[in-house]
């Protein structure tokens, strides 16, 4: 994905939009985020897929970041002109990847001695997951104790600390890796399919129990993220594991957690339906034509 922010301030007699949690949500198209900071500051934030050149071209633009903005129900009021004015242009960030660099030979021995890297130098994850801030800080964590247990022998420091950065951090460079990976490959087939409707080729959708990555994405949307709402015991494990406190695949293997997701997914079809995040794609573009033509 490539990140697309703008930056807004409060109007000095204004109030900031009610706000029951964190502000963020996925279109499909188009993932949309509230992040603040200080002084009456924050950010407007989209992502749009890397080959998504007509949306990213859009969004570029500030004034048609700010149409999209007020598209939708869960950023309209953060953009109002009577609430906030911008204070920068759309910033683009791009290039995330997952990369992990190694500090010790095949043999376990220190490439250069008396030197730690930590974090995104070490080992860095995409973005989109929300982890590199606190792998840093878990990482500095084990630093400081090879750093207690080995304070005069290098090669051992080197050796205890690039063991531990191995147990407690490439697990999740790992699952990012993974993450991305279907990602990219839902992207491929979602993008086929599009180009298979627009040259009117007759085209159906294969089921979700002939398609693993979408069962598991439907499990995710139909089964976890509500039960995530209403199950304290699957909002402690999600939590848990969201904050690194468990193994990324510690949820997959709790049968407890498992059975109350998939009980809330078969029973999808008798609770409400969800809210309208925004309209879809072509929708939006036709309401953001005006302002990039």
């Amino acid at each position: 994905i490539i990140y697309l922010s703008r930056f807004y301030r409060l109007h000095d007699d204004a109030a900031m939009p009610a706000a029951a949690g964190p502000i963020g949500g996925d279109l499909g198209y188009l993932k949309y985020a509230i992040f603040q900071g200080d002084n009456r500051t924050y950010s407007v934030t989209f992502a749009v897929r890397v080959g998504d050149d007509e949306m990213r071209m859009a969004l570029l633009d500030p004034a048609t970041f700010d149409l999209a903005a007020r598209a939708l129900p869960a950023t309209a009021a953060w953009v109002a002109a009577d609430v906030a004015h911008a204070i920068t242009p759309v910033h683009a960030m791009a290039g995330l990847l997952n990369r992990r660099i190694r500090y010790v030979d095949g043999d376990g021995a220190p490439l250069v001695l008396g030197f730690h890297a930590v974090g995104d130098a070490h080992t860095c994850t995409n973005p989109l997951y929300g982890r590199g801030c606190s792998l840093a800080m878990v990482q500095a964590l084990l630093l400081r104790a090879a750093l207690a247990d080995h304070p005069d022998d290098l090669i051992a420091r080197a050796q205890a600390f690039e063991a531990a950065s191995r147990r407690e951090i490439e697990p999740w460079y790992k699952a990012s890796v993974t993450q991305d990976h279907l990602a990219r490959r839902q992207a491929a087939r979602e993008a086929a399919a599009l180009e298979a409707a627009e040259d009117d080729a007759a085209h159906e959708a294969p089921a979700a129990d002939e398609n693993p990555d979408a069962f598991m994405r439907a499990v995710m949307r139909e089964g976890l993220l509500p039960a995530v709402r209403t199950d304290a015991t699957v909002f402690r494990a999600f939590l848990r594991a969201f904050n690194l406190l468990e193994a990324p695949d510690a949820l997959l293997q709790d049968a407890d957690v498992i059975g109350r997701v998939l009980a809330v997914y078969q029973d999808r079809e008798n609770r409400p339906a969800e809210p309208v995040l925004g309209p879809p794609r072509d929708e939006m573009l036709l309401r953001l034509a005006p302002a990039s033509a």
